[in-house]
């Protein structure tokens, strides 16, 4: 098992041609299937834990407590009437080694890369994740990929009465999702949105 790991590590530590199937055979000194077999076993390793580590329910004690200390750490940075916001959401690519053959102009994303999208939801204490959504094309926005995501479609899974997420300017302003102010065009923000911007900044360390 740990030269399988090793080899499907060193995989996933290199771009482009370095990662081929036969570089990688002779970085290890096994057969191309050998390597093949090794990115299958890995992965459904990895699946297998799955549910385990990507799991959150708001009526279990061990994540009641996980919660709490969300929302100490969220007063402490903030203050306290913002501490039960104690999620944040936003969005990061996967860079694509090159166009792809099929429909490769939707994966153009706006920084000008092929690359796929995902959206992950996490407590800003220690970065566990709860939710995500990846693996669709890169144009797609960020509030689109959001749209998909378990929390949006059951929000009252995750969230109780008066709990929110934090997310950035690029989502929809819900009840329960709370964004930065957005600079009006032509205009300064008023000094009091300045403030409430810079502090929600080291909450969420994104905006």
């Amino acid at each position: 098992m740990p030269i399988q790991l090793a080899i499907f590590l060193n995989a996933a530590g290199h771009y482009g041609n370095a990662s081929t199937t036969e570089d990688l055979a002779e970085w290890a000194g096994v057969s191309v299937s050998t390597v093949y077999n090794c990115f299958c076993h890995v992965m459904i390793t990895v699946l297998q834990h799955h549910d385990d580590t990507i799991h959150f329910d708001p009526m279990e004690a061990k994540d009641q407590e996980e919660i709490h200390r969300a929302k100490v750490w969220v007063e402490r940075k903030g203050c306290f009437d913002w501490r039960n916001g104690f999620l944040c959401v936003d969005g990061s690519p996967f860079n694509l080694f090159q166009k792809p053959g099929w429909h490769g102009e939707g994966f153009y994303d706006r920084k000008s890369r092929y690359s796929l999208s995902s959206q992950v939801v996490i407590m800003p204490h220690n970065l566990r994740i709860i939710d995500y959504m990846i693996g669709v094309p890169g144009s797609l926005h960020d509030s689109t990929l959001f749209s998909h995501t378990q929390i949006f479609c059951h929000p009252q899974a995750f969230l109780s009465a008066n709990e929110w997420i934090w997310v950035d300017t690029a989502y929809p302003s819900l009840t329960w999702c709370i964004v930065p102010f957005k600079k009006p065009s032509g205009r300064e923000l008023a000094a009091d949105l300045k403030f409430f911007n810079y502090h929600l900044s080291s909450v969420s360390g994104m905006f």
